[in-house]
């Protein structure tokens, strides 16, 4: 424990020169195998309605946590049928055979002391202390992971987690000897062919580590202790994959930095060998939307739907922020549906992709397109995808055999596609003009197609149904089949996507045949990945870069939404004022730009109103962490965009208000105020 203590400081240094950030990219995996969600549908009546929206939803995995105590709620020893709750159980059965009939795996949650197996059965928290015998928890573990079985008698979960946050005092009151004596008993129980006829099929989670022990506060200690006890034991370690909640505040360094620490550990010299050939699961990370919890992001939108706002962001960054780790094997959302009426915790009642009544929330359709909003094109017309089909429109060709074959779209017709407006409409407001579409098609044939889009250009027939581009390379136009027999994706590069649902039937883009009928298999559209951008406008929208808004004038970042404020030539923009002596300040994501990532492309774009200076400060490699540039205004008064390249950034929220970058007129002679429309910050 003590030299780990000592050697944090190197080996973060040494995780980081590792590479173990890289970027990379899960393009090529089912994301939703990838990224699941928790849910509680044994607490539920209405459970069969939440599994259904679930598969629907395209969910793969899903964490369940039912409790012992509820399970087993009676002594055995004064029970006819050995304590259980038969009721429960026949639910707990059905849930897990419409999970799996809808092909979405699970990972259950073993906790949960009943009052007569308590070593502490008087106590209002009975059942977060551990058994008083041991023996009555190895007779839990091996009744419940072999209940379930489907009609070949084949398991139908092969997931287990021992305990939830067993760090925090919250959720498990025990010490950490008692947890290792849980999650021994548990392992050997689950790994014994006695028990299950592959037990190498079985995998033990560690229970998801909260690493706080007070809810506030960070600490290591007790993985640090559990580890050390593993070590000293010399029995092996007693789970197959480890598994930490990483929770940000809103914040993703605060998730970096719990990241970097756990893999420190796991990579020392201390404890390594007990971590070799263990992948990391994120059992739990989220975000809620309670609306008093964040700052209000909009100056026209109220402090809940900001709040919704925010979330689907978080969300966004989470995943890409995952993505780049390959240690993490898998990670889960919390939670699938809001609870409601959770008085005493309040929070809890806003981390849902959809709200108590299973409506979806915004950041529902940013969890769907997490690798991008796709449609399969074999069953194209699932309400509740990101993207889905249209076939009203006049000149709607699309036929769909089923059984598997290939849809296809009649000779010189169309098929039209429009995107959820909560994950992608009129640009979002200048966020995202730059798309990429895929498209899967079957080389059959000789005939051609061609991808038409909604474009910013206008609002004639020709902007609406705008030809894309495949690549930089080559000219609009159609693309050719040769008739090669195999299916082949073609990708179309956007740089001007309005998506205003302007086409036929509401439609942002269609595709169109020519004089043959084309088969497709998948469409998929991407958002750019490597950009922060936030605009000033009266709903503040941003992406991986939150703006702070101060509303009281004494703080330094205190700024002015100006609506429709116009240029010489009558452009009118929203923007922010930034007043003398006051800084626009903007945090970045570390999913984006960690203190590692020197090389930006920052663009802000301005009113070119006086003669002075607007300075940029901005987080850097310098001594004191902190380096600015100017840009010279020549008063065309006009909107301007101005792009540096910087090579010596270091994001790692150092300015004042954890800010990344910030805006002032502070180096300006001729003092004034600075109109601010939107910054971008690019990794290249």
């Amino acid at each position: 424990m003590v030299r780990w203590s000592k050697a944090i400081g190197l080996l973060l240094a040494t995780v980081l020169a590792l590479g173990c950030l890289p970027q990379t990219s899960r393009a090529s995996e089912d994301v939703m195998s990838y990224f699941g969600v928790n849910e509680h549908p044994h607490i539920y009546s209405n459970y069969a309605d939440i599994i259904d929206q679930m598969a629907s939803e395209g969910v793969k995995w899903v964490r369940i946590s039912p409790e012992w105590r509820t399970i087993q709620p009676n002594d055995p020893g004064t029970s006819s049928n050995g304590g259980y709750n038969d009721a429960y159980l026949a639910k707990l059965q059905d849930i897990v055979n419409r999970l799996r009939a809808n092909r979405i795996e699970i990972v259950f949650v073993l906790l949960g002391t009943p009052m007569w197996a308590s070593s502490q059965p008087s106590s209002p928290d009975f059942a977060l202390y551990p058994p008083a015998d041991l023996a009555d928890w190895e007779q839990y573990v091996s009744f419940i992971t072999t209940k379930f079985k489907d009609a070949n008698q084949q398991d139908q979960i092969s997931r287990w987690e021992v305990w939830n946050e067993e760090d925090f005092p919250a959720h498990f009151k025990g010490s950490v000897d008692d947890y290792w004596n849980l999650l021994t008993r548990a392992y050997n129980v689950i790994h014994d062919p006695s028990v299950h006829a592959v037990p190498n099929d079985q995998k033990v989670l560690l229970g998801g580590l909260a690493l706080t022990t007070d809810g506030a506060n960070e600490s290591y200690a007790f993985l640090d202790s559990l580890m050390s006890q593993i070590k000293i034991a010399n029995q092996g370690t007693p789970f197959d994959l480890m598994n930490v909640h990483l929770y940000g505040n809103g914040n993703t360094r605060n998730i970096i930095r719990k990241y970097e620490t756990v893999v420190a550990m796991m990579q020392s010299s201390e404890y390594q060998s007990l971590f070799a050939g263990r992948k990391i699961w994120v059992t739990e990370t989220g975000m809620s939307a309670y609306p008093d919890m964040y700052i209000p992001v909009s100056d026209e939108v109220d402090a809940a739907q900001s709040a919704e706002y925010h979330k689907a962001d978080f969300l966004d960054q989470l995943y890409t922020l995952y993505s780049q780790w390959p240690d993490i094997e898998k990670v889960f959302w919390y939670v699938f549906k809001s609870t409601s009426g959770n008085s005493s915790t309040p929070t809890e009642n806003y981390y849902g992709l959809l709200d108590a009544d299973l409506n979806p929330l915004r950041a529902n359709w940013h969890y769907q397109a997490s690798g991008g909003a796709a449609n399969d094109l074999r069953n194209p017309f699932n309400p509740n995808t990101t993207l889905t089909v249209n076939t009203t429109p006049f000149d709607s060709g699309l036929v769909v055999s089923g059984a598997g074959a290939y849809p296809k779209v009649a000779a010189t017709k169309s098929v039209y596609f429009a995107l959820n407006d909560n994950w992608l409409k009129d640009t979002n407001g200048g966020l995202d003009p730059e798309v990429t579409i895929d498209v899967t098609y079957l080389d059959s044939g000789t005939g051609t197609f061609a991808l038409e889009y909604d474009s910013a250009a206008g609002s004639d027939t020709a902007s609406i149904f705008q030809r894309a581009y495949t690549n930089e390379a080559t000219p609009r136009g159609s693309i050719a089949l040769t008739n090669g027999g195999d299916l082949r994706t073609v990708t179309f590069r956007i740089t001007d996507a309005k998506f205003g649902n302007r086409q036929y039937g509401a439609g942002d883009f269609r595709i169109r045949t020519g004089s043959e009928d084309v088969f497709f298999d998948s469409v998929v559209v991407k958002k750019r990945s490597n950009q922060a951008k936030a605009v000033m406008n009266r709903y503040n929208q941003f992406k991986f870069m939150e703006p702070v808004l101060k509303t009281d004038a004494a703080n330094t970042a205190y700024t002015v939404l100006m609506k429709d404020y116009p240029d010489a030539n009558n452009e009118a923009l929203d923007a922010r004022k930034v007043p003398n002596g006051h800084f626009l300040s903007l945090r970045v994501s570390g999913a984006i730009a960690g203190k590692d990532d020197h090389t930006l492309i920052v663009t802000i774009r301005y009113l070119d109103r006086g003669n002075g200076l607007i300075r940029v400060d901005y987080n850097s490699t310098d001594s004191d962490s902190m380096s600015s540039y100017t840009i010279q205004k020549t008063n065309t008064n006009l909107w301007r965009s101005y792009t540096k390249t910087i090579a010596d950034a270091s994001f790692d929220g150092a300015l004042t208000e954890h800010a990344d970058i910030r805006i002032s007129s502070l180096q300006d002679a001729n003092a004034g105020d600075e109109y601010i429309r939107s910054i971008e910050v690019v990794k290249p």
